[in-house]
Formats: C-alpha cells, sequence, structure tokens
C-alpha cells in the first residue's frame, strides 16, 4: 500500500520489518526496488540477499539488470540477463529484454536470435502481447512487435482481456507516428474498459499530436484520473504529449 502510494520510505521499513519475521527472496527484491536510486550498496545488498535464498529467482536478475540499464550499463544488463539464462532455460521475458539490449547495442543478429527463440516457444496471446508490449515500450522491432499483437487475436482468449492487446497495438502505432490508427485502437481498448488509463492517457496524446488539443487533454485528464502514473510511466518510455 506504500510503495502504491508512492511513499517509497515507509514502503522500505515496512518490507524491512516483513524481513524480520520471514525473509524470502521475493521481499528483498520489492524492498531493492524501493530504495532510494541514491542507495545503490543496499539494492545490490537486498538482490544478493533474494539470489542467496533462491539462485534462480528471476525477478532479482531482472531487478539487477534493470538497475544497470537505468545507470546506462546496457551490457552489463545484457550479462545479468544471460546469467539468469543460465540459471533457468524457460525465460521468454529474459530473452526479449536482452533481444531489446542488445538491439539498442548495435547487436542486431544476436537481438533476432533471441526474438526468434521466443517466438520458437509455445505461445498463449497473453505471451504473444507481452512480447508486442515490452518491444513497444522498449522502442525497438516494432512492425514486427505490431505482428505480434496482431497474431495475439488469433489466439483463444476471453474477450474482456483483448484490451490489454489493444492498448499495446495503440502504443506501437503511437510510436510509428500513425496517430490516427493509434486512436482507433485505443477506442477499441475502451470500448471494452472504459476506465483504463493507459488507453485514455494514449489516445490523448495522439490527439495532441494531430492537432486535436481539447479532446486530447480532456483524454489526458481522464487517463490520469482513472491511473495517476500515467504520465510517469508514458515518459519513462519517451512520450509525452
Amino acid at each position: 500500500m506504500y510503495e502504491e502510494l508512492s511513499r517509497y520510505d515507509d514502503a522500505v521499513r515496512a518490507f524491512t520489518a516483513e524481513l524480520r519475521l520471514e525473509p524470502s527472496a521475493r521481499t528483498y527484491v520489492m524492498r531493492a526496488h524501493d530504495r532510494p536510486k541514491s542507495d545503490r550498496k543496499g539494492k545490490e545488498s537486498d538482490l544478493a540477499a533474494a539470489l542467496s535464498l533462491d539462485a534462480g529467482f528471476y525477478p532479482a536478475y531482472r531487478e539487477r539488470a534493470e538497475e544497470a540499464v537505468d545507470a546506462g550499463d546496457l551490457e552489463t544488463a545484457v550479462t545479468v540477463y544471460s546469467a539468469a539464462l543460465e540459471s533457468q532455460k524457460d525465460l521468454p521475458d529474459a530473452l526479449v529484454r536482452r533481444g531489446i539490449l542488445l538491439m539498442k547495442l548495435g547487436k542486431t543478429d544476436l537481438a533476432a536470435r533471441d526474438f526468434a527463440a521466443v517466438r520458437a516457444q509455445p505461445t498463449t496471446w497473453d505471451q504473444l502481447n507481452h512480447l508486442c508490449w515490452t518491444k513497444a515500450t522498449g522502442g525497438v522491432d516494432l512492425e514486427t512487435a505490431l505482428a505480434e499483437c496482431d497474431a495475439s487475436f488469433t489466439m483463444p482468449w476471453l474477450e474482456s482481456s483483448r484490451s490489454v492487446t489493444w492498448n499495446s497495438r495503440g502504443f506501437i502505432l503511437l510510436r510509428l507516428g500513425r496517430y490516427q490508427e493509434a486512436i482507433a485502437s485505443y477506442d477499441n481498448a475502451l470500448k471494452i474498459n472504459p476506465i483504463s488509463g493507459m488507453p485514455l492517457y494514449g489516445r490523448g496524446v495522439a490527439r495532441m499530436r494531430m492537432g486535436d488539443r481539447a479532446g486530447g487533454e480532456a483524454d489526458l485528464a481522464q487517463g490520469m484520473h482513472f491511473y495517476y502514473r500515467a504520465a510517469e510511466d508514458f515518459a519513462r518510455y519517451g512520450i509525452t504529449p
């Protein structure tokens, strides 16, 4: 609850109290995540403790890799994801994230190999959505990501779940500058879930970029109303109105 309220110091204290009662890899990773960015030693200590309890605990590897990415050290992040894949082979998320980093480092052949390895695995609609969303937010391989979003629509799923892939598809089209198509995808997401903050905010950005200031500002405000971190998330992905 503290984390959701952005009261990270209180969250760290709560996780510390939990760890005194029952140490767990999960809680160590959550405490590491909520520590201040300046507390790199504390973060690393928590992640080391998590892996000492469970040497194959993927969230600890992912947190360590994302810390390296935040510091601009993409090579180290690639090494961390590689270590995670050595600890357990069935980690499509690690393959996708390593592929994105390799793409950004200009190692396109290695990146393509990781992406192909993910697609070669049996996939469900949500795994395909995860693949296209992760590429979309990473800003790489966008045309292929769009095809992966579309492929997820051909798989069995609950109709109510389709909104998440329409949202992913809208985000990719937004990145590609195809604003009218992005708005159409966001409209489809909102037909299913009209109070979803991310597609509302994304549609607002697309409308603003098409010159519809009034409609865009209304969507941005609604998006923030339903998900107060929408602007923060979009900015983290490099998208601003």
